[in-house]
């Protein structure tokens, strides 16, 4: 839940910790009429250079112009920034909820999402994915997120 400072601090790209996770949602929220159709490159609010583990491919995904190198309007980013769960976490139990965790995600580590998980009421997975980063497509995580996927299809399947 990006309202968590913690949260707002780990999506945030490091040279902009400090202003994105203490100074955007308020300054953005005060300013909405002015800045919401405003771009912001996504450079600047995200730590674009930790979604993959090879900098390489972090270089690659940072400068396309679809992926880390769009910008968007200060108005989404505000929005999300203050977002909330449309049914809180401690009277969600609709379905399970499984986290599926990169080991080796730095953009958001498992200590940025489990308090979260800890307050939903229903039950919850914690499944790790072996070496991968934020963006999952290193193996084996990338594999193992593919039978996540494969298995929770299939449970649903079953269900209908």
């Amino acid at each position: 839940m990006p309202a968590r400072p913690v949260a707002t601090r780990g999506a945030s790209a490091d040279l902009a910790d400090a202003l994105i996770g203490r100074l955007a949602e308020p300054l953005l929220r005060r300013t909405a009429r002015l800045t919401d159709r405003l771009g912001v490159p996504m450079r600047f609010v995200a730590p674009i250079n930790a979604i993959a583990a090879d900098p390489k491919l972090a270089d690659s995904i940072a400068d396309d112009p679809y992926g880390g190198g769009t910008w968007m309007p200060a108005g989404w980013i505000r929005t999300f920034l203050q977002s909330e769960p449309a049914v809180p976490p401690e009277r969600f139990q609709n379905c399970p909820v499984i986290l599926a965790q990169p080991d080796a995600d730095t953009w958001t580590p498992l200590e940025i999402s489990r308090p979260f998980l800890d307050r939903i009421a229903g039950p919850t997975e914690i499944v790790t994915l072996h070496g991968a980063s934020h963006a999952c497509i290193e193996d084996p995580g990338a594999e193992e997120l593919a039978a996540l996927l494969g298995r929770v299809l299939g449970e649903a399947a079953g269900r209908t």
